[in-house]
């Protein structure tokens, strides 16, 4: 094997292909149930994120409120996503669950994707495809991810939840991600309250009252963010609620 075989072969997309192909194989040998090693292979088995670390921004009492779906649209769905390599296939693995929520003209998977793709280094892989990007003139921005329904409705979302799996089993990472960000480091953040609340469409709406950050966005974390990090996050956010009301009482 050559220098360049090998980096081809430690890649992470070329070990997910490696798995999948050994589940195949061991369903040969040993037919287990369908909720285990079956066609779906290691979709079931390999897929959450791997676990991000958190910027202490997310520490933060801030007066916002999450929109609502039935008010913004899916807003944020107007210029499609980025796809990780091995999130791609995870959809294309599902293509027929998928395909059933989505209209006719739009069910071939050949279509999901436009053709472009790059490198990305804060990707599971390295390696992201971009979803399919349609004019809609009852959307906002006048267009919309193919994969964006009538309804406002994902159909990732939507086929992860009818199969019985987490609801964002299918969905790309920068989806489930969204309005949050990653830092430079790569640690899950926010942006500066003041621009999300200013930004024209935004997924974020201002409220009358201050809310923990990690509150808003608990089911994110608890999806995307290391757990022990998150555990962490938690505990100081507790200790430094407790220090302020002790304050308060001797005050």
């Amino acid at each position: 094997m050559t220098s360049n075989e090998w980096k081809d072969f430690t890649k992470p997309a070329e070990i997910w292909r490696i798995c999948r192909d050994i589940a195949h194989a061991l369903q040969e040998l040993f037919p287990l149930s369908q909720s285990f090693l079956c066609h779906n292979d290691v979709v079931n088995m390999v897929r959450k994120p791997s676990g991000r670390k958190i910027n202490p921004r997310m520490l933060a009492n801030e007066y916002m409120q999450r929109c609502q779906l039935g008010q913004c649209g899916g807003a944020c769905c107007l210029h499609g996503v980025w796809v990780d390599s091995m999130e791609k296939e995870r959809i294309l693995a599902r293509a027929e669950a998928v395909s059933a929520w989505l209209p006719a003209a739009l069910r071939d998977p050949l279509a999901w994707f436009d053709g472009r793709e790059e490198a990305d280094a804060d990707s599971e892989s390295g390696w992201v495809f971009h979803t399919t990007v349609l004019p809609d003139r009852g959307h906002y921005g006048g267009t919309a991810c193919i994969f964006l329904r009538e309804d406002a409705r994902c159909a990732l979302q939507c086929a992860g939840q009818a199969l019985g799996l987490h609801p964002w089993t299918l969905k790309p990472f920068y989806c489930v991600l969204h309005p949050l960000d990653l830092d430079r480091e790569g640690r899950i953040t926010l942006d500066e309250t003041e621009a999300l609340l200013a930004e024209e469409g935004s997924c974020l709406r201002p409220a009358n009252e201050k809310v923990s950050l990690l509150e808003l966005f608990s089911e994110e974390l608890a999806w995307l963010a290391d757990a022990r990090d998150l555990e962490s996050m938690v505990e100081r956010a507790v200790w430094r609620k407790t220090r302020k009301g002790e304050s308060h009482e001797d005050a």
